[in-house]
């Protein structure tokens, strides 16, 4: 079962012991955890437009000369599952450190039943048992993450205040009601983070 945090030092983290590793896409989530930090590596992967074939490998490769890169820790917290390959090689470079994985973004979710996704998403699956602490500020996710993790007792769930003041929502009055929510990117993405609570 999840546990709810509000910063990393309620589980014995303390600041100069944590490294993390980010997109620095979404200014809020980033804030919040750089606060907590002693370091911070922004890390992206865009991809080749043109030849996507080699979007797989390229990554591999720089997720590998990266973990070379990153300064050693204690912990090493990792955002989104575009680190999973970096944080599999942080953990063989490092095997005295812990990796704390942060989901939030759709890491856990199968968009098709077809036979390569599914063995895309198992894949996934075993890269993240080799980490030791995880963290999402989505409940849904806590509560998938505890059907497939060793380290059931290690899953953490934090709250964000995400939305400003001025934004109004509306009340939700019944289960069927169905909101569309539209946001524009790279500035606002957010504003989606944690929504399944929110309207929980």
């Amino acid at each position: 079962m999840q546990k709810k945090i509000k910063k990393l030092s309620e589980i014995g983290i303390s600041k100069n012991q944590v490294v993390y590793v980010h997109r620095g896409r979404n200014k809020i989530l980033s804030d919040f955890f750089l606060s907590q930090c002693i370091a911070d590596y922004n890390y992206d992967f865009r991809g080749l437009k043109r030849l996507k074939i080699f979007n797989k490998p390229f990554h591999l490769v720089k997720s590998f000369l990266t973990a070379f890169e990153i300064e050693r820790a204690k912990f090493y917290l990792l955002e989104g599952g575009l680190f999973i390959p970096l944080g599999f090689y942080l953990k063989i470079l490092n095997p005295q450190s812990k990796i704390i994985f942060n989901i939030a973004d759709p890491t856990l979710a199968l968009f098709s039943n077809n036979i390569f996704a599914r063995f895309k998403y198992h894949l996934k699956i075993r890269f993240l048992r080799f980490f030791d602490i995880y963290l999402s500020n989505s409940m849904n996710v806590c509560e998938e993450l505890t059907k497939i993790t060793k380290n059931k007792s290690q899953i953490y769930h934090y709250y964000l205040n995400l939305f400003d003041k001025k934004i109004k929502v509306p009340t939700m009055k019944s289960k069927t009601n169905v909101i569309l929510f539209l946001i524009t990117r790279p500035t606002e993405t957010g504003l989606t983070k944690g929504l399944d609570v929110f309207f929980k």
